[in-house]
């Protein structure tokens, strides 16, 4: 009796290891599945694969079907019909990625991106982003134009780096200056010593400072003279013109006239000084009625009594 209930308990032990167990009346359940009778036939078995590389796929209740894998194939499911095997061409479709597609930047780029570039037909912008790029796309449109030069004239206070070597090319100056009280030419910043207006004649006195020239005297005549470009309160700085052309309309010159140091302190003058002891230095010429074209000599004479 004891050997006889030894083996009914090895047979449910097995059962249990099997995944076999009771279900229904008149049912064993094999691995959680109720199958009438004792019968396995729901079990893959190794005969029912045929081929390498096989995949068994449920083809409807109670029935399956194989699927064989051929070489860079997927098995997959299309948008309607059973589960197969796809070629990378039916993959890409179903992912939605075109052909040559690169997605990890290990290839060379491929032939699809000059249709991301500008003009393209799928060209990328930044409308509609998110995040950090978005909030920084002003470096990328209307606002770096804003900030950027795309000419030098848009750089009102340029400074180079270093020695600006013209290659054997030149500077043009505009010796038609249209607005009043405009000039265009060398200039310097430099102390007044006196209230000056734009136009006037300095000299540079011992002092450091710019000084309305007089030609009554060779030491208010001589050395350094350059035109005040400005109204310039005394010991206060300011731009005075080196050479060039500056306008005043309220000169009158009559075109191609000599003009010189005045008499007058300050005031250009086309009447050449004749007094015993005056200076005679011409400063420029008269372009036209309103501008000068300021190039002071650097000889003078000193008349005689």
């Amino acid at each position: 009796m004891l050997k006889i209930r030894s083996f009914i308990l090895s047979i449910l032990f097995l059962f249990i290891l099997s995944g076999v167990g009771w279900g229904a009346a008149g049912q064993i359940l094999i691995e959680g599945k109720a199958g009438s009778g004792a019968s396995l036939t729901d079990i893959p078995l190794d005969s029912d694969y045929t081929a390498a590389d096989e995949v068994m796929v449920g083809a409807g209740v109670g029935t399956h079907g194989q699927v064989t894998l051929g070489a860079s194939q997927f098995l997959g499911k299309k948008a309607a019909g059973a589960a197969i095997n796809l070629t990378a061409t039916e993959a890409r479709a179903i992912l939605g990625v075109a052909d040559g597609a690169d997605e990890t930047g290990s290839n060379a780029p491929q032939a699809h991106k000059a249709s991301h570039q500008n003009g393209g037909a799928d060209e990328m912008t930044v409308v509609g982003l998110n995040g950090l790029l978005a909030d920084d796309q002003h470096v990328l449109n209307a606002e770096v134009q804003a900030v950027s030069i795309n000419n030098v004239k848009e750089d009102t206070t340029p400074e180079l780096g270093g020695d600006l070597n013209l290659n054997q090319k030149s500077l043009v100056l505009d010796p038609t200056p249209t607005v009043d009280h405009t000039w265009n030419g060398i200039e310097t910043t430099h102390t007044a010593g006196e209230n000056l207006v734009i136009g006037d004649v300095c000299y540079l006195k011992s002092d450091g400072k710019y000084w309305k020239v007089d030609a009554d005297a060779e030491a208010t005549t001589k050395g350094d003279i350059l035109m005040a470009t400005a109204s310039i309160t005394a010991a206060a700085t300011g731009v005075f013109l080196e050479s060039g052309y500056i306008r005043d309309n309220t000169w009158a010159w009559t075109t191609g006239q000599e003009l010189f140091c005045s008499i007058t302190p300050g005031n250009p003058t086309a009447t050449r000084p004749s007094g015993a002891a005056d200076i005679v230095r011409i400063i420029g010429h008269a372009y036209n009625a309103d501008v000068i074209k300021f190039k002071v000599d650097e000889t003078y004479l000193e008349i005689g009594s």
